[in-house]
């Protein structure tokens, strides 16, 4: 954060506090909203790796059955 970023945000939260209400768009915002999108990301991918997952092992139990010999 640079110094004017800085001066601009305490003089937010300065302002937010004396009237009592929640500074919106806040450092803490920030922070849920980018926790929340890794969060969504992560449970995405661990989808698609499970849906990989079963893919393959579906297509494995399909050829379970035939017994193929190996020479």
């Amino acid at each position: 954060m640079s110094p004017d970023e800085r001066v601009a945000y305490l003089k937010e939260y300065d302002d937010s506090d004396k009237h009592g209400e929640p500074k919106t768009g806040g450092l803490i915002e920030k922070l849920i909203a980018r926790g929340n999108k890794r969060t969504e990301e992560q449970l995405a991918r661990e989808h698609a790796e499970r849906t990989a997952g079963q893919t393959n092992i579906g297509s494995a139990a399909a050829t379970a059955g035939q017994n193929p010999v190996i020479r």
